[in-house]
């Protein structure tokens, strides 16, 4: 799933590599585990953004509950508290706001470190 957390940010290659990122054919890619090992976080840094999926362990099917917002429970709660906080660390530390969006001051931006 696209993770709009990121969006508008700039990530730091090698601070991703510090905290267990590793290069994938497509970018970069980190799993964790969470809830006791109940659940396995895949994260994809892209050129193009974040993307995560969430898998449940004793199905191996991926776990979209969190991202429900009508879904309410002490489970359901646990498992969004531990995914949006995995999110929300990498995000306090590894992106930074990226002043300079607009395609024109990018460019300018390249050329004059030319």
């Amino acid at each position: 799933m696209r993770e709009h957390f990121f969006d508008d940010k700039r990530l730091d290659r090698q601070r991703l590599y510090d905290i267990g990122f590793r290069d994938d054919s497509l970018g970069l890619f980190r799993e964790t585990t969470f809830l006791n090992g109940q659940f396995l976080l895949q994260i994809a840094v892209r050129n193009d953004g974040v993307d995560t999926c969430l898998i449940d362990e004793a199905s191996g099917e991926e776990y979209v509950l969190h991202h429900v917002k009508e879904a309410v429970g002490s489970f359901v709660g646990s498992v969004r508290t531990e995914y949006d906080a995995v999110l929300s660390e990498l995000e306090a530390c590894l992106a930074s706001q990226d002043v300079f969006s607009l395609p024109y001051t990018l460019k300018l931006i390249e050329y004059v470190r030319d």
